[in-house]
């Protein structure tokens, strides 16, 4: 059996072993910035974390579907690895969504409007997370912890948005070998 130079290095799907690296490293990043940088929020038990700032970033870079399986699956690990597992599932999902909505809106594209095409996909991508993470934990913890936890997301999911024009040219620069 003999594999064309197109198709070497390409998985059944057309995904390069290349991009699949970059995509494993990235969910690894999430995970290790948001289990590193956790600043704890004692209303609601939890913490805000600068993991939103590589969702956004990956996924202005990469696209929807590598935003949604690096924001989600990275988040994901980090829950289960920080002690809060009970949110994984959602995290999975809502994570998933904003790195998803970011990438859809906020990708590499030849448009003059790019830096407000990323601001709308991440502040929609941060509106989805709040929302989420709200509904979440109305069934985990009640209405009243859910609410308490509304401001610290909105925090969190807009420095995300911003910190991610700081990192995504790095990371493009890096990507692209300059």
């Amino acid at each position: 059996m003999t594999i064309s130079p197109e198709r070497a290095g390409r998985t059944s799907r057309g995904a390069s072993l290349k991009e699949i690296s970059l995509c494993a490293l990235l969910i690894s990043v999430v995970a290790i910035v948001t289990l590193v940088v956790r600043i704890p929020t004692p209303i609601t038990g939890g913490y805000t974390n600068l993991g939103d700032v590589i969702i956004f970033a990956a996924a202005f870079l990469l696209g929807s579907s590598k935003g949604f399986a690096i924001g989600g699956l990275g988040s994901a690990v980090a829950d289960v690895l920080g002690g809060h597992a009970w949110f994984a599932p959602g995290t999975l999902i809502i994570k998933g969504l904003e790195g998803c909505l970011a990438g859809l809106v906020g990708k590499d594209l030849n448009s003059r409007d790019l830096i407000v095409l990323r601001a709308a996909g991440g502040i929609l991508g941060a509106a989805v997370m709040v929302g989420g993470y709200f509904i979440y934990e109305i069934f985990l913890r009640g209405y009243a912890a859910a609410l308490t936890a509304v401001i610290p997301n909105v925090i969190q999911g807009l420095f995300g948005v911003f910190g991610a024009f700081i990192v995504h040219p790095i990371m493009s620069k890096a990507r692209r070998g300059k």
